[in-house]
């Protein structure tokens, strides 16, 4: 039987990185018009206990990725502000997957599934890597 893990979080970002504190130069601007870094500041989202097949997730979505590739293309994921989103990635190989502009991040193992759970805060189109590979899983889109 295959563990999973669950990464809850919720976002705590404003939009902007500035005043996140330990977030480096490293900074992109996303389809949104978010700055976003690809470094992580430790204690930058709070954590949540929601798990997956929690009724208290509005969205929910699966994705694989199996030898470098997400298995049926980039997954496209849209909620309304205030619903909360649950996105699962299960992996081949060793991950860290990272939703820019929340700056959630979650380890993703083979076998152990990582877990995003988050309240869509902030509007805009967001996109979920692996930061490793620069692999783009899913588009996350906040109305």
């Amino acid at each position: 039987m295959k563990m999973m893990l669950v990464v809850a979080l919720l976002a705590a970002c404003s939009g902007n990185n500035s005043g996140s504190g330990g977030l480096g130069d490293k900074s992109e601007e996303s389809e949104s018009g978010h700055s976003h870094s690809h470094e992580h500041a430790a204690g930058a989202a709070h954590s949540l206990n929601i798990p997956f097949d929690s009724e208290l997730i509005d969205v929910k979505n699966s994705v694989q990725i199996i030898e470098g590739k997400v298995a049926g293309g980039v997954q496209r994921v849209r909620a309304e502000l205030g619903e909360v989103v649950a996105l699962a990635v299960d992996s081949d190989s060793a991950e860290i997957l990272h939703l820019h502009g929340y700056d959630l991040v979650a380890t993703i193992e083979p076998g152990i599934s990582a877990v995003l759970v988050f309240e869509a805060s902030i509007p805009g189109i967001f996109e979920i890597e692996l930061e490793n590979a620069g692999l783009l899983v899913a588009k996350v889109e906040i109305r």
